[in-house]
């Protein structure tokens, strides 16, 4: 795509995400602007929709830290990351120095913002409803939360999997994005995130399996009735957890 064609792309994109604003006023102007810049530049909406994903394939690789850290692994905590990362095609690397570790995400560019607030979002969930839970079972014990903790996030884990797998066979709902496309723009991202990690970290170990017990099933149950989909609220960009 040559310069030219990649600004229209720019330009087009931003005013197609004012579409989804909250203020219906602005939402309906950025429809009729967007209607109008279309049919200006000769472009559908599924043109542009399909245009950004294969402009993915532009974007650089790259790796930032997550802010925490540790002395033993926080395994919940580790999961919602990972899982998260990994609906975006990244992947994590436990890092260590001295004898503190932290994670290393690999993602491409436009992700980071994406697994930083989807993360966030689902760690204040899980934080919440542990809480709440072990008010509720004042006789539990002491590793009661813990355990909720990690199966709550093993389940995350599993519905963003079949979340993603779902959006490769049927594409993703109102985007006009057919399966077939997010398969191919998925494999070949995650091939370049594939890339990076071999060429920064020849050599890895994998992280050990985490123990479970009592309180599991229910962190379990509580997980299965997250909404995926809600938004984030605040003061920080309003994102639906998409794959694209």
């Amino acid at each position: 795509m040559d310069n030219n064609k990649t600004s229209i792309y720019k330009k087009l994109r931003k005013v197609l995400s004012l579409t989804k604003s909250c203020n219906e006023n602005e939402a309906l102007n950025a429809l009729q602007k967007l209607e109008e810049l279309c049919e200006t530049y000769g472009v559908t909406k599924t043109d542009l929709k399909t245009t950004f994903i294969d402009q993915n394939e532009e974007e650089e690789v790259i790796m930032f830290n997550d802010n925490k850290r540790f002395k033993t692994l926080d395994y919940p905590y580790v999961i919602i990351i990972k899982a998260v990362t990994e609906y975006f095609n990244g992947t994590v690397v436990v890092a260590q120095e001295g004898n503190i570790k932290y994670l290393k995400i690999i993602a491409t560019e436009s992700r980071k913002i994406q697994i930083e607030l989807y993360s966030e979002f689902l760690m204040d969930v899980m934080e919440k409803l542990s809480l709440k839970a072990k008010k509720e079972k004042v006789d539990s014990g002491r590793s009661y939360r813990t355990n909720w903790k990690k199966g709550f996030a093993c389940k995350i884990n599993t519905r963003l999997r079949e979340k993603k797998e779902q959006q490769e066979r049927e594409g993703i709902p109102n985007s006009e994005i057919p399966g077939i496309v997010l398969v191919d723009k998925n494999a070949r991202e995650r091939s370049r995130v594939q890339k990076f990690l071999n060429v920064k970290y020849p050599r890895r170990k994998n992280v050990k399996g985490c123990k479970l017990g009592t309180g599991t099933q229910d962190g379990q149950n509580a997980a299965s009735n997250v909404g995926l989909d809600a938004q984030t609220t605040g003061s920080k960009p309003q994102l639906a957890l998409k794959g694209y």
